[in-house]
């Protein structure tokens, strides 16, 4: 078969799930399966596509590779694509925004698809391997047809999955029938696991990852709280308002997430929770096992993210023209007792932290300009911590009954 006579499935009298029925291939315990325990187990996705793709195989039918390529709602990337084969099992791959201007998408068959065109057959050719250079590359590991199909979600959103085989007559109109027959099931329980893992997404990116988690497992109600025993850190940008009053928009914004990409890349890979970016200010935490507990290493945690973050605020700055304003921070670490949960509205919540450790926290850092400090702590956060400290004198903090001690790390 030429390029130009691909068989468009959606369209061919070929590709109902009765036809399927009526072939050799008994696909009810495929749709069994995918409608019960692949919808009910809480398992990763590569294992649910790797046990699919030796179903299909127990049937009979010729499946050698199977991928399947989700649109995803990220801030990061825009589709994540999965391959299973049988020598390799099921593997993942992320894509960025910038692929669907890359040629690979261009002249992929995944293209049209999520495009709105219908499934289509094209056998791994040499007119066809011109036109989709995936086929050439699948043509090298000695595949010989291919067949995608598009997956349809809620919303209008189409994704795609796809099949391949190495027989070498390819595949026959039953193997598509089947194929055809068998997408509406898988469909809906990967529509399933891919809205369960937006919803994930979007708390962790929203929220943070341990809130986030939290909510999705039911903590939802106002004044849903837990006493946790933590770190707070409290940062603050500096000179960010006279910045922000004189520069363009575009300026200001890029100014504010090359700060936020900072703080967040030293806070988040060393255990710590951004809970929320108030203006230019950061709220973060590093929660601890119990009160005092030797083995709770968030206060050392804690302060190797504040020196991290300085570090990578430095070398931002070092790479800045002279004319670009530099990016300096305070940053104020204290422990206590916190009230972790969700606060707010009736309709509208926050989940967050609050009581007197995080108000220390925050008078903590706004003394950093005055002292002329990058870190302070508390005495409470120095005695957890261990290390070497400076004590910076005791002072009357606003809001808070007693004189604090404040202290700064030593060189």
């Amino acid at each position: 078969m030429s390029h130009d006579a691909a068989i468009e499935l959606d369209s061919a009298p070929a590709g109902t799930a009765e036809q399927a029925a009526s072939g050799s291939y008994d696909l009810q315990p495929v749709v069994e399966w995918l409608l019960t325990d692949a919808r009910l187990a809480n398992r990763p996705v590569e294992d649910l596509m790797a046990e699919f793709a030796h179903k299909l195989k127990l049937t009979g039918l010729p499946v050698d590779r199977v991928t399947l390529h989700i649109q995803s709602l990220h801030p990061l990337f825009i589709a994540r694509s999965l391959t299973w084969t049988e020598d390799e099992g099921a593997l993942e791959m992320t894509r960025d925004r910038s692929v669907r201007n890359e040629e690979a998408f261009l002249r992929s068959p995944i293209k049209p698809i999520f495009e709105g065109k219908g499934a289509m057959h094209l056998r791994i050719d040499e007119g066809h391997c011109k036109t989709y250079p995936i086929l050439a590359e699948l043509a090298e590991c000695g595949f010989r047809d291919y067949a995608i199909y598009p997956i349809p979600f809620g919303r209008g959103i189409v994704n795609a999955a796809s099949f391949a085989t190495r027989e070498r007559t390819g595949f026959s109109p039953q193997d598509l029938a089947a194929f055809a027959g068998i997408i509406p099931a898988f469909a809906a329980v990967v529509e399933l696991r891919q809205n369960w893992r937006t919803a994930s997404d979007l708390m962790e990116t929203y929220v943070g990852r341990l809130s986030g988690e939290k909510v999705l497992q039911g903590a939802i109600t106002r004044g849903d709280a837990e006493s946790l025993y933590a770190v707070v850190w409290n940062s603050d940008l500096r000179d960010f308002t006279a910045f922000s009053e004189k520069a363009p928009k575009e300026r200001v914004l890029a100014f504010l997430n090359d700060y936020f990409d900072c703080i967040a890349g030293a806070i988040e890979p060393l255990g710590g929770e951004i809970l929320k970016f108030i203006g230019d200010g950061v709220l973060a935490i590093f929660p601890c096992q119990a009160l005092d507990n030797p083995a709770c290493d968030a206060a050392q945690r804690a302060l190797a993210a504040a020196h991290k973050a300085l570090a990578a605020l430095e070398a931002h700055n070092a790479a800045l023209p002279p004319d670009i304003p530099h990016l300096h921070c305070g940053i104020g670490l204290h422990v206590g007792w916190v009230n972790y949960g969700n606060i707010g509205a009736r309709h509208r919540l926050d989940f967050t932290v609050i009581g007197p450790a995080v108000n220390k926290a925050a008078r903590i850092e706004g003394l950093c300009r005055k002292l002329g400090r990058e870190i302070l702590v508390t005495s409470d956060f120095a005695r957890l911590n261990g290390g070497s400290f400076e004590s910076l004198g005791c002072f009357e903090l606003k809001g808070i009954a007693e004189p604090v001690e404040v202290l700064s790390p030593s060189a």
